[in-house]
């Protein structure tokens, strides 16, 4: 009988320190866990804040060289606008008509029209332009709003991982003063039945 007691009290003691040890690696597999899933939440943080600073940068390039093209369209159409009234006074004077009167008018109402033509393609131009810079900007935030997100959901899983790792360190702390107080509440039994 004494054998048996013996026996029982070391597979208790036994039994408790694999719990024990069970817990702690759950432990440390929660903590580790958590440590990947915010490792990669900082990845995609940094992932997605370079893909929005990209993607901003090329709409701001696109604006420039909306301005660009603009300033050469607009360049381009006052040449040709200057061309047509040489051309128009050129037809005038040919025709024996001076420059005064009618003829003044229409060249002066064309160069208007000519002019406003111009000043369309410049507006259409910034509009585009303004529109680009604000969708740049709009990358920008959202970019930084989702890398937000993902530092957020990083600090969440870490804070979830310490507060797993502390729960089963408690846990098999129970589980040694339970395994500790079965022991002994056992090893009296075991005695005062007189088996030792």
């Amino acid at each position: 009988m004494a054998a048996l007691s013996t026996l029982a009290l070391g597979a208790m003691a036994v039994g408790t320190g694999i719990s024990i040890y069970g817990q702690q690696q759950a432990a440390k597999t929660a903590q580790k866990a958590a440590e990947f899933n915010a490792g990669q939440n900082d990845a995609n943080a940094r992932e997605t804040a370079a893909a929005a600073e990209y993607n901003a940068s090329l709409l701001e390039n696109q604006a420039l060289q909306a301005e660009m093209d603009s300033r050469e369209t607009i360049r381009r159409r006052r040449m040709e606008s200057k061309r047509y009234a040489e051309t128009q006074r050129a037809r005038f004077a040919a025709s024996g008509v001076t420059e005064a009167g009618s003829p003044l008018e229409t060249m002066a109402e064309t160069a208007a029209l000519l002019e406003m033509d111009a000043q369309e393609v410049n507006r259409q131009a910034q509009v585009r332009t303004a529109q680009l810079r604000a969708g740049a900007r709009e990358t920008r935030r959202t970019g930084f709003f989702q890398a937000g997100q993902y530092t957020a959901q990083a600090g969440f899983e870490r804070q979830y991982g310490a507060a797993q790792k502390k729960a089963a360190n408690i846990s098999s702390f129970g589980t040694l003063l339970q395994g500790a107080s079965s022991l002994a509440l056992t090893k009296a039994n075991f005695n005062y039945m007189g088996v030792k």
